[in-house]
Parts: C-alpha cells; sequence; structure tokens
C-alpha cells in the first residue's frame, strides 16, 4: 500500500523533497518551520491556528489534511494510499502547544472551552457549561 506523501511522481505540494524514486514530503523541514513558530509564538505569548498556518506558508484545509496525514485531497479520496503518520505526528505535535496555550491562557473558562471544542478535544457532554440557577420572579417565594 502507498504511503501519502512518498515516492510520487510530482512535487506540486508544500516541503516537497526529492527522493529515491520521486518525491517525497519533507517532515523535518516541517518540524523545523514548526519549531521556530513555536519560539516565536512563545516570545509574544500568542499561539493560533491562523499563526501555525502563516508560518508554515500553507492554508487550513492542508493543515487538516497534514493533521489526518495526507498530502494532498486526491491522497485521501484514494483507498489504496494510507496516511503518512511521520506527517500527522509533527503537526499534532505544534497543536498541541495551541491546545496547552488555550488550555493555560488567563482567558475565561468559557472561552476556554469553546476553544478547545472547535479544536474536538472536547465532545458535548465535557463542554456543557450551565449557568447558575437564576430564581428570577421566584424570588419572593424563596424566602
Amino acid at each position: 500500500m502507498k504511503i501519502s506523501g512518498k515516492d510520487t511522481k510530482n512535487g506540486d505540494y508544500p516541503y516537497a523533497k526529492k527522493a529515491r524514486r520521486g518525491w517525497s514530503v519533507d517532515t523535518d523541514a516541517i518540524g523545523e518551520k514548526i519549531d521556530g513558530y513555536i519560539a516565536q509564538a512563545a516570545e509574544a505569548d500568542r499561539y493560533s491556528y491562523s499563526g501555525l498556518c502563516i508560518a508554515l506558508g500553507i492554508s487550513r484545509e492542508t493543515l487538516d489534511l497534514w493533521r489526518s496525514g495526507y498530502v494532498c485531497g486526491e491522497d485521501e479520496k484514494d483507498a489504496k494510499v494510507s496516511p503518512n503518520e511521520a506527517l500527522a505526528q509533527t503537526v499534532k505535535r505544534g497543536e498541541l502547544f495551541i491546545h496547552r496555550y488555550w488550555e493555560e491562557s488567563e482567558k475565561s473558562t468559557a472561552l476556554h472551552t469553546k476553544f478547545l471544542e472547535s479544536a474536538g478535544l472536547l465532545d458535548r457532554r465535557q463542554a456543557r457549561i450551565k449557568p447558575p440557577f437564576d430564581l428570577g420572579s421566584l424570588k419572593k417565594y424563596g424566602r
């Protein structure tokens, strides 16, 4: 079974490098770019998916494909192509810093929850935030 981004005939995707039997995705170069973004974001104390995409020079759709281990949309649709685990792990490692920033940031808990839920890290049962109970017009009966 063919692995996405390994020994392809064309190098029309970002971070393609010449390999023995064609083109392959350069996960080391992607890892170096992610490390550079993490260092820069740590100095500014700001992490985001948009910043990661800008640092890598890719779109959000490409980042989603890379997260699942595929270099391009055609590979994802082809059943004969398996995901590239090295690529997926490299991208997921970079995303962990963004998720940690969201968890440890001094912003409101509701905002943390919305960020983590949007990243798919919480399911709806975990993300359910209930407001404190307010008797409203029934306060006179509560006395």
